[in-house]
């Protein structure tokens, strides 16, 4: 993939190991790391945390208007 989208990658493997926690999306709950850009969307990460639901409802109580979301926001926690 890295080869085929010309990719600039300036290291070949990034590995880091952290205890796992219960927050809701945390970057130690065992999926996608939030500070990298990845291709999912709502859709495919939605079943891949069992809090997704209590994420939602805390992102839609704290920014009601979507102040604060972005096309890729968007992307990747929907609308």
């Amino acid at each position: 993939m890295i080869d085929d989208k010309k990719f600039m990658v300036s290291f070949p493997v990034e590995v880091r190991f952290t205890a796992r926690d219960s927050v809701p999306l945390s970057t130690s709950y065992g999926r996608p790391h939030w500070g990298k850009m990845h291709f999912q969307n709502a859709e495919t990460l939605a079943g891949r945390y069992p809090e997704w639901d209590t994420f939602q409802v805390a992102r839609r109580t704290i920014d009601p208007d979507g102040t604060f979301s972005s096309s890729y926001t968007r992307q990747i926690f929907g609308t």
